[in-house]
């Protein structure tokens, strides 16, 4: 059933390090200990079990961290922290912390474990960057221009948003989820970008509008949302295919931030976003973690849930697939997170079923 939930209530980044021998994984936990009296910390030891199992326990840490809620709290006060470490070989450590880099107890927190204020986005391994103003240039040419484009991504809708979501995780059916699965062995960000095209036009039918901007979480670099213009009269087969292309070509045009791209467009995509998505799996992070260097400290981003007016996460676990919604209360109006979810359900049904 959906709930509501304050925006006041915020998420933590999730920072991770490898330790390569005892003495200075000791070290980091005396300097955990000694700043935080020892508070929400535990070590597990993994080395019984297979290698991809410890890395998806981990990921599934990550996952779960990411998406925490804490109510807020002031720069005056404590911020949260936790931390859990991970023996998976012999002096072989990984360490995930969550707290606030911004907050000055969390700066403190971070100093003291770590032995660093630096800390790296998480990034695809071994893929090459191209040059900041390529990454611009790219999206210059698929984002709206200043003017009477931009102008159409103007939400109306936009005035009535409160401070409150309604949230709600809908169970897709063995039968679908085994559908969609299929599908996805057509190829990378098959389903992915089947189910942004689903859920861009269901978007497009709801608020009566035939073009909004999507981004969908993104962090194989430093720019963390890849934005994309859904238009919702185009041929099917033809968004889906620019769809899948973009998210192929993100992995390389992703070596800016949100802030520097904003400034080269001169207005902020994701003020104008309508919907954001997020894809997860239970091993998200198993290669990262598996190749992970020991002398880097690593940041992840928290699961924004007020990104968008409407915000959904499709979430693949070993046993059941889930998907999530989180849309502002006031923007909705009198739409039912429920009828979004039916709608779906039966349109993507439609697309992956098996044909006879």
């Amino acid at each position: 059933m959906p709930g509501d939930i304050a925006e006041d209530m915020k998420t933590l980044p999730v920072f991770i390090r490898r330790y390569n021998d005892s003495k200075s994984f000791a070290d980091m936990i005396h300097g955990y200990r000694e700043l935080t009296g020892g508070y929400n910390y535990a070590i597990e030891n993994l080395t019984e079990l297979p290698a991809d199992e410890r890395f998806m326990r981990i990921s599934s840490v990550i996952i779960a961290k990411k998406k925490a809620l804490y109510p807020a709290y002031k720069m005056s006060e404590v911020c949260p922290v936790n931390c859990n470490a991970y023996l998976v070989e012999k002096n072989n450590y990984i360490v995930v912390l969550s707290t606030d880099a911004n907050h000055i107890y969390g700066k403190r927190v971070l100093k003291s474990t770590f032995r660093t204020t630096e800390y790296e986005p998480i990034g695809v391994l071994g893929k090459k960057k191209v040059h900041v103003y390529l990454t611009t240039r790219f999206y210059q040419g698929i984002l709206p221009k200043i003017g009477s484009d931009i102008a159409r991504f103007k939400d109306e809708r936009n005035k009535n948003r409160s401070n409150v979501r309604t949230e709600a995780s809908f169970t897709v059916s063995p039968e679908l989820a085994k559908a969609m699965l299929e599908y996805n062995k057509r190829g990378p960000d098959s389903l992915k970008a089947c189910v942004v095209v689903t859920l861009g036009k269901i978007v497009c039918k709801l608020i009566q509008r035939d073009a909004i901007i999507i981004k969908t979480r993104h962090e194989g670099g430093m720019l963390r949302w890849v934005p994309m213009i859904f238009n919702s009269d185009d041929d099917y087969s033809e968004q889906y295919n620019d769809i899948k292309d973009l998210y192929e070509k993100a992995e390389t045009f992703d070596s800016c931030s949100v802030d520097i791209l904003n400034a080269e467009l001169r207005y902020d995509c994701e003020e104008y976003s309508t919907l954001s998505y997020e894809f997860l799996t239970d091993d998200t992070y198993n290669d990262f973690i598996r190749r992970v260097e020991s002398d880097t400290t690593y940041f992840i981003d928290a699961y924004g849930r007020d990104v968008a007016p409407i915000s959904v996460r499709l979430e693949i676990n070993r046993d059941s697939m889930n998907i999530i919604y989180s849309c502002d209360k006031g923007y909705l109006g009198n739409v039912d997170v429920s009828k979004i979810n039916d709608m779906f359900t039966v349109l993507i049904s439609r697309i992956v079923a098996p044909k006879s």
